[in-house]
């Protein structure tokens, strides 16, 4: 009984491992309304593969799933392009340039219409050593 807690026991572990090494935590963004003062993160997992963007909704922030579509990168440049769809069908896109070698760049996250024109488009504060890692796993 106890080598089969055991053999669970790590079996949980690394399913947990490998599923927190499948995301990574690219950007962030001050948030600031009412009573909430936090950062709003911007994360990649590869397993959906997903886009995830904190967002505030009633009641609290989430964080927000939105399936990628396409996703590329160019190492040699660190730029990355992610395309995805949230919930109500509506494109959004994520693209991040590195601009030399400062560890916080800037990246944006634009929304479209359904003619594909921007909507509205956010600048988010983001980690070029992260960007890297994912490009390398791409």
């Amino acid at each position: 009984m106890k080598k089969l807690i055991l053999f669970l026991s790590l079996l949980l572990m690394t399913q947990l491992t490998a599923a927190t090494i499948s995301r990574y935590n690219l950007c962030r963004v001050w948030y600031s309304f009412d009573i909430f003062q936090t950062y709003l993160n911007l994360s990649v997992d590869l397993n959906g593969p997903t886009l995830i963007m904190d967002q505030h909704i009633p009641y609290g922030i989430r964080p927000m799933g939105n399936d990628i579509t396409q996703i590329s990168c160019a190492p040699e440049t660190t730029t990355l392009q992610i395309s995805a769809k949230n919930g109500f069908n509506q494109d959004i896109r994520f693209g991040f340039k590195s601009q030399g070698g400062h560890q916080t760049q800037s990246g944006t996250v634009t929304y479209l219409d359904p003619k594909g024109n921007p909507l509205s488009s956010k600048d988010w504060e983001c980690s070029l050593e992260a960007v890297k890692k994912l490009c390398l796993e791409l």
